[in-house]
C-alpha cells in the first residue's frame, strides 16, 4: 500500500495528475480542493470516507461447531441425563428409572452425579439377585434378575423383555457391552486404589426389607465376599440364600 506523499500516515487513495504521481490521502486530497473526480480510487483498498484510513477490520461471525447430540445408550431414542463416571454409556429419564428406581433423578441431575455415585446412596426395593445395583426385570424360576445380568447369563427372557420395549438385540448388546466396559473400568480403579482402612464403612449393605406376618426380614449382603444373608431386624441370626443348585446368591458391588 502507498502511503500519502504529503502527511505520510495514512493511505493514499487519491492520484490526481497534479501531484506529479504521488498518491494522497482523502483527507490531503480534500484541504488542497482537489476534486474528486480526477481522484482515481486505487482498486482493492477501502477507506473511511472521513478519515481516509484504513476501516477497522469487522470480525466475520463463524459457525459454531457442536458435537453431536447424545443419545441414551438404552433406548437409543432420548436424550441421557444421567451417565456412567468415565461416560461409557449415558440413560435418559424414563430408562434411568426403569434401571435404577431407587435414584432421584432430579437430585441426581442437580448434583450432577454419574450412574455408580447415585446409585451409592440408595438400594433398590427390588434388586437383581445377581449384581444387586439395578432393578429386577426378568423374573425366572432361577429368580429375579435385571436385564443387564440375564443377558450377560444368556437367559431368553432378557431379549424378550428388550422386545416388549421395542429394542433390538443388538442394541441390548452394545449397551450390555458399555455397562461391562464401565464396571470394569470401575473395578480397575478401585483394585490399583492403595488400600486404606474404612473403619466407617458399614461391612453389611442393605438389599431388601419385607414384612412376613408380624415380623420384618432383611436381605444384607457381605461387601467383601458378596455372599447375600437373611436376617431380622434384631440382626440375631444370618442365613445365607442359596440358589438352585445350593450356591450362595452373590451380589456385585
Amino acid at each position: 500500500m502507498v502511503v500519502c506523499s504529503q502527511c505520510g500516515k495514512n493511505i493514499a487513495v487519491c492520484f490526481p495528475a497534479s501531484a506529479d504521481g504521488k498518491g494522497l490521502c482523502l483527507i490531503c486530497a480534500k484541504e488542497r480542493n482537489l476534486p474528486l473526480a480526477a481522484a482515481e480510487i486505487v482498486c482493492g483498498d477501502r477507506t473511511d470516507d472521513e478519515t481516509g484510513q484504513m476501516p477497522a477490520e469487522v470480525p466475520v461471525p463463524q459457525p459454531v461447531q457442536t458435537e453431536k447430540a447424545e443419545i441414551c445408550a438404552f433406548c437409543q431414542k432420548r436424550q441421557p441425563v444421567i451417565c456412567s463416571n468415565k461416560r461409557e454409556y449415558g440413560l435418559c429419564r424414563e430408562c434411568a428409572w426403569l434401571l435404577y428406581p431407587q435414584i432421584d433423578i432430579h437430585q441426581a441431575e442437580a448434583d450432577g452425579l454419574s450412574v455408580e455415585a447415585a446409585c451409592a446412596r440408595a438400594v433398590p426395593q427390588n434388586p437383581c439377585g445377581i449384581c444387586g445395583i439395578r432393578d429386577a426385570q426378568v423374573h425366572t424360576f432361577d429368580g429375579e434378575f435385571c436385564i443387564v445380568c440375564a443377558k450377560r447369563n444368556g437367559m431368553p427372557e432378557a431379549d424378550k423383555f428388550a422386545r416388549r420395549m421395542g429394542i433390538a438385540a443388538e442394541a441390548l448388546d452394545a449397551f450390555v457391552q458399555k455397562v461391562d466396559a464401565a464396571e470394569q473400568q470401575a473395578h480397575t480403579a478401585k483394585t490399583d486404589a492403595p488400600t486404606v482402612p474404612q473403619n466407617d464403612a458399614p461391612r453389611f449393605r442393605l438389599l431388601d426389607t419385607f414384612a412376613v406376618g408380624d415380623r420384618n426380614i432383611l436381605i444384607v449382603a457381605d461387601r467383601e465376599t458378596g455372599v447375600q444373608y437373611m436376617t431380622n431386624e434384631q440382626f440375631s441370626g444370618f442365613s445365607p440364600l442359596l440358589d438352585a443348585d445350593g450356591k450362595p446368591l452373590i451380589a456385585r458391588f
